[in-house]
């Protein structure tokens, strides 16, 4: 049984095992001090850009840190990517043993940290953050779970997404019925529910359902992603929603299964627009070739009648239709 480390070579993989063993309890540290004062490594981990070109498609891709100085800020567990403010460009959540971090994409390999002025730059035990539009605006709202040993109830926070800021909407419910680590969204009807797991000691594995109106559901649809052989092998491909016929983005999605902390799921990609009418779906999926662009025009969310758009990345730049 696993103690402080997760990896069976490590000299400290059964230190817990006795413990645990026994029915006993072992005092976990949590605050930056005592962590750094008892640390025997540390592990640092950065984003990395590649730069290897497509002419140098025999050699081995090489990696380069992007802004370290920015990313070497300790402490956090989930990484939750996003594009919150649907300009095409992933941004990335960090909730923190202390303020989060909402770092926004400017382009060209460049972040920064928006979260105090987005409001959700909270001084708290964030343990795991999932992004889900559950009000079918088009907008990604913001769900972050928190959690201190010993303490029930340590509050859990639902940000809504107003486009130039967050605001705190979380409801009474939420708050009785609260996340520890694993929580993630999941569409069956056209509004996201949430399920939320809890280990505390009288903690449950709540699912909350949406109770959005059902024309408001009626906006969004699902993709579903696979590889030639109908597997789910295309984590980390990303969807991009246009106005049928045109250029004009309306959503950027990511086929994302384990952002958070001790919860996944392979669900379909919710995807929510804030007009009606057809739209066409694009693909980005990653191969030893590159990135291949799957295309599928005229898509009409309400003839899916609830089933998902299922989009095969067999070909690349591949283009069919739906009526």
């Amino acid at each position: 049984m696993p103690g402080n480390s997760a990896q069976p070579g490590s000299p400290h993989y059964a230190d817990l095992a006795p413990y645990w063993g026994e029915g006993k309890h072992f005092p976990l540290l949590f605050s930056r001090a005592e962590v750094e004062k008892h640390l025997e490594s540390k592990l640092v981990l950065e984003p990395l850009r590649e730069y290897t070109t497509a002419a140098d498609a025999g050699a081995i891709a090489a990696f380069e840190p992007v802004q370290p100085e920015l990313f070497r800020a300790g402490g956090a567990q989930p990484n939750a990517w996003a594009d919150f403010d649907n300009d095409g460009r992933f941004d990335l959540y960090v909730a923190n043993y202390g303020p989060n971090a909402l770092y926004h994409n400017e382009g060209g390999g460049r972040f920064r940290d928006v979260a105090p002025e987005m409001g959700v730059a909270g001084d708290y035990h964030g343990v795991t953050a999932a992004w889900g539009d559950y009000d079918n605006d088009g907008r990604l709202n913001l769900y972050v779970t928190a959690a201190l040993a010993n303490v029930t109830n340590y509050r859990d926070y639902l940000y809504r997404n107003e486009g130039d800021h967050f605001t705190d909407v979380t409801p009474g419910i939420v708050l009785k019925h609260d996340a520890t680590q694993g929580v993630q969204w999941a569409d069956g009807d056209g509004a996201l529910d949430l399920a939320m797991a809890n280990n505390e000691p009288y903690g449950t594995h709540s699912l909350l359902r949406n109770l959005l109106a059902p024309e408001r559901a009626r906006r969004s649809f699902r993709v579903l992603v696979l590889d030639e052989r109908g597997r789910y092998t295309r984590a980390g491909s990303e969807i991009r929603v246009y106005a049928a016929g045109t250029r004009n983005l309306l959503a950027t999605r990511l086929v994302d299964t384990i952002s958070g902390y001790c919860s996944q799921n392979v669900l379909p990609v919710h995807v929510a627009v804030a007009q009606s009418g057809p739209v066409d779906v694009e693909v980005t999926s990653f191969t030893k070739a590159g990135r291949q662009v799957t295309r599928v025009a005229n898509v009409n969310p309400g003839v899916l009648a609830g089933k998902p758009l299922v989009v095969r990345t067999s070909r690349p730049a591949a283009t069919t239709s739906t009526r």
